[in-house]
């Protein structure tokens, strides 16, 4: 892993200089316009470190996915404890209009359907 990407995937970088280059976006209007409550359940898809759960003031259950080891773990060490939280590393796919899908967790399907649109 070269210097750079070590540097741009390290947790501090993530949570704390990123915002501040992207202009501090506040991010919760956005999750309070999702309307989650105690029976949600989020799955989340580019968790990074798991910022989202900063925001988040209900919900059955969590799932974080993200392609970034560093971000995986970092996100599993500071919400990890917590027995509705989960964080999973996956790989990058191409996806395509038209193209079916099944979300697995436990050996049980939680969701399925087609891809719409790519953008």
């Amino acid at each position: 892993m070269n210097l750079l990407r070590r540097a741009l995937g390290a947790p501090s970088v993530y949570n704390r200089i990123r915002p501040l280059a992207v202009g501090g976006i506040d991010l919760s209007p956005f999750y309070r316009r999702l309307g989650a409550d105690g029976a949600s359940v989020i799955l989340d898809v580019g968790c990074g470190t798991g910022d989202a759960l900063n925001y988040l003031d209900g919900y059955a259950r969590y799932v974080g996915f993200d392609t970034d080891e560093i971000a995986i773990r970092s996100a599993r060490k500071r919400f990890g404890s917590r027995a509705d939280v989960a964080f999973e590393l996956g790989r990058p796919i191409a996806l395509e209009p038209g193209m079916r899908f099944a979300m697995r967790e436990g050996g049980r399907t939680i969701g399925a359907g087609v891809v719409s649109a790519v953008s």
